[in-house]
């Protein structure tokens, strides 16, 4: 049998191979470009997760600010013209509570005041209230402490006024060391801290002798004080300090204080101008408290505490600058 003669494959030429190795060249362009397709692809996609997820994060951080300040607001609105009041103490021995009505005893209370305040003024018409006086002497807040059998705890605040009566009472079987204090918290670019009055009167049960009523401001610097009595030994950088109320017409830059003194001291009327208001107040005791100090407490013994906050009208920093300030007291006892 004759063999089969075997088919050999044409020899490409030059141009073939190089038309192959192109078209080679061209697929694996072809899939080089898919598969950084593929991966651009990919990218442009977690970049667009990132977007979304960074909008979504912020819209959350917006939405939870708009909510933290409605609720801020509703808390300021809440917290309005109110007092807040606490008790504390060190031990266990040493413990002290508060009461609004001499019968439900509590570390802490609220005195509550009106919705809006305006500004009044301390002095006196014959004894009767007007709508822009405050109707309240000094003198009548000492016979309400005194009279202890009679006193009666509770809100007592009018239309443009704070004013409540409360209880400290100390609940421990020994003496204790009181530490008294009402902080000032304010807008220091509205000032309306310096036209602030705030009457703070306290007694005791066991020593109605210790009854005492003061009236506390901030320091002035109107230089219309400079050379007054009671400043005398200040200046602008100390500070004047403050009359209760001044009288009408003290508001005009002419007004001198010194002046007015004269003709006071000289006046049979004096005694009725004091009573008006016309006398010294304590000053703050620093830019954050009205008042600070200690007591002795005795074991058993109750505090009767009154206090009437009101903004001064004929206070020389009593202006419009001050509307849209703030300003918030709060009370604290801590027994040691």
């Amino acid at each position: 049998m004759a063999k089969e003669e075997k088919t050999k494959a044409p020899k490409q030429t030059a141009e073939e191979k190089k038309a192959a190795k192109a078209k080679h060249k061209e697929k694996v362009q072809i899939q080089k470009e898919w598969e950084d397709s593929i991966v651009s692809s990919k990218r442009v996609k977690r970049e667009e997760f990132r977007r979304k997820f960074k909008r979504a994060m912020l819209f959350l951080l917006v939405f939870s600010l708009i909510i933290t300040s409605v609720v801020y607001i509703m808390l300021l609105f809440i917290d309005e013209n109110n007092v807040r009041i606490t008790a504390s103490s060190s031990s266990k021995s040493k413990t002290i509570s508060l009461s609004m009505d001499n019968e439900v005893w509590s570390p802490y209370l609220t005195g509550k005041g009106p919705n809006s305040m305006d500004d009044i003024t301390y002095w006196l018409s014959d004894g009767y209230l007007e709508e822009d006086k405050l109707g309240i002497s000094v003198d009548e807040i000492r016979d309400f402490l005194l009279n202890t059998e009679d006193f009666e705890p509770g809100t007592k605040s009018f239309e443009n006024y704070i004013a409540f009566a409360f209880l400290l009472r100390n609940d421990g079987a020994e003496d204790c060391s009181l530490d008294c204090e009402m902080t000032l918290e304010y807008d220091a670019n509205r000032n309306l801290q310096d036209c602030v009055r705030v009457m703070w009167g306290t007694s005791f049960k066991n020593h109605p002798e210790n009854t005492n009523v003061d009236i506390y401001a901030s320091l002035s610097h109107d230089e219309r004080l400079y050379g007054t009595i009671i400043n005398y030994d200040r200046n602008h950088e100390t500070g004047y300090i403050e009359y209760v109320a001044y009288p009408v017409g003290s508001d005009n830059p002419s007004f001198s204080m010194r002046d007015y003194e004269e003709d006071l001291l000289n006046s049979e009327d004096y005694y009725d101008v004091v009573i008006g208001g016309y006398y010294a107040t304590v000053p703050f005791y620093d830019d954050e408290h009205v008042f600070k100090y200690g007591e002795l407490f005795e074991a058993g013994d109750v505090m009767y505490c009154y206090v009437i906050i009101w903004l001064e009208g004929s206070d020389f920093e009593c202006v419009d600058s001050a509307i849209g300030g703030y300003v918030k007291l709060n009370i604290n006892f801590n027994a040691y």
